[in-house]
């Protein structure tokens, strides 16, 4: 349970850096990814939220290619 909770907290540190914290580059880059949370994506290029979408599944068909026979495997992610 201890671990579970550390790994929320450094995930959670993660996010609150990312939104509060990292460095802008351009000015209009606060308002892209404001758009791109709230899914007001009609007047937004249609690459930038197909990549934002993408950047959640890569990590599920990686999970699921490692995990595919639901028993342990011999080598780690």
């Amino acid at each position: 349970m201890i671990r579970k909770t550390v790994l929320w907290i450094i995930w959670l540190g993660f996010v609150a850096y990312s939104i509060l914290l990292a460095p802008v580059d351009q000015p209009d880059t606060w308002s892209l990814g404001w758009k791109l949370l709230t899914l007001q994506w009609e007047k937004l290029n249609a690459i930038i939220p197909t990549i934002f979408c993408l950047m959640g599944i890569w990590p599920m068909i990686y999970a699921c290619l490692m995990f595919a026979d639901g028993r342990m495997q011999n080598f780690r992610a």
